[in-house]
This record gives structure tokens, C-alpha cells and sequence, in this order.
């Protein structure tokens, strides 16, 4: 999570957001077996047509670099 405490700092994030200079990292909990225990996506993603809950490659979209690595099985 990104907190801005001030204008400035707002403006300034903003502007690393939308030039893509911000790395994100995410944490997820899954239920269930995940076969991988990592994989790369590379490709032009977009909201799904069939179902906008999901996400589909797209070919009117920028690229998008996703990747997923386990940390621990439980």
C-alpha cells in the first residue's frame, strides 16, 4: 500500500505510476493446488469480454509483464 502524506508526494507518485518506474509485488493466499511453482506471463492482458470478473489476453492492449512464484505450501 502507497500512502501519499502530502501534494507533492501525491503529484510525485502519480507521475511513477503512470510511467511505469513503480515495481509492485503483491502477496496472494490461494486455496487449492497450484501445479507451477512459477510461471511468466507476457503478453497484452485486459478485462475478460465473457466474464469481467477475469482477466484475458487481448490484442488491443498494452503489454503487461505478470509473474508468480510459491513461497510456501501449507
Amino acid at each position: 500500500m502507497i500512502v501519499a502524506k502530502n501534494d507533492k508526494a501525491h503529484i510525485d507518485l502519480s507521475e511513477q505510476i503512470k510511467k511505469r518506474t513503480v515495481i509492485k509485488k503483491y502477496i496472494a493466499l490461494v486455496r487449492g493446488v497450484i501445479e507451477e511453482t512459477g510461471a511468466t506471463i507476457n503478453m497484452p492482458i485486459a478485462r475478460s469480454t465473457k466474464d469481467r470478473k477475469k482477466m484475458a489476453v487481448s490484442k488491443n492492449r498494452k503489454r503487461s509483464y505478470n509473474a508468480f512464484q510459491s513461497i510456501k505450501e501449507i
